[in-house]
């Protein structure tokens, strides 16, 4: 995963200065086999801490920026092959998910068609993408998944996760079921709920 792809150029921002919350971006800045990418990471961390009002003082940067994983099977609709089981990473910013394009084609999964994505430099991209059942804690659902790299990270989105009735607790970073699945949003006086 290419450094470049995740932070803007100079002509589009300031040092240190991400067009995107999504933390699979962020976290890829502080991979230190990337070259730049710690001194890219230490700038976003000087950005980011000051928008983190809601912590409470004292609360390290590292804490915040956990990672969340849950293992998880990718099928093609009739689950007529051997899936795809695989560690993703929970992107609550993203809503498609990604999964290497020889795994998805290995288990049966073909591309439906192509779709142009901004990445977090603003660039645009086009990935083809397909339908996916997802298996996750006890749970099944159907998809759109985009066809990435062979060496990309799978990443599962929150799209997928709300069908299912999951959410990620902001607080311990972990995945917690809803006691029923909403069917609709609720609007209060401040704003969308659940």
């Amino acid at each position: 995963m290419s450094l470049a792809n995740h932070i803007p150029s100079e002509n589009q921002a300031s040092p240190g200065q991400f067009h995107t919350t999504h933390w699979s971006v962020v976290l890829t800045a502080g991979d230190a086999a990337i070259p730049g990418a710690p001194e890219t990471f230490q700038m976003g961390k000087r950005f980011f801490a000051a928008k983190l009002t809601a912590f409470p003082r004292g609360t390290s940067f590292e804490g915040i920026m956990g990672h969340t994983h849950v293992t998880v099977t990718v099928s093609n609709l009739q689950k007529s092959m051997p899936g795809y089981t695989a560690s993703f990473l929970v992107d609550t910013g993203a809503i498609v998910c990604l999964a290497p394009a020889e795994e998805l084609r290995k288990a049966g999964i073909e591309p439906e068609g192509r779709e142009a994505y901004e990445l977090a430099n603003g660039a645009p991209v086009k990935y083809d993408y397909g339908f996916a059942r997802l298996s996750f804690m006890g749970s099944d659902t159907v998809t759109k998944i985009i066809f990435g790299s062979d060496q990309a990270e799978p990443l599962l989105c929150v799209t997928a996760l709300e069908s299912v009735g999951i959410g990620v607790d902001p607080v311990t970073q972990t995945l917690k079921r809803y006691a029923a699945l909403p069917l609709k949003v609720q609007r209060s006086p401040r704003g969308l709920t659940r």
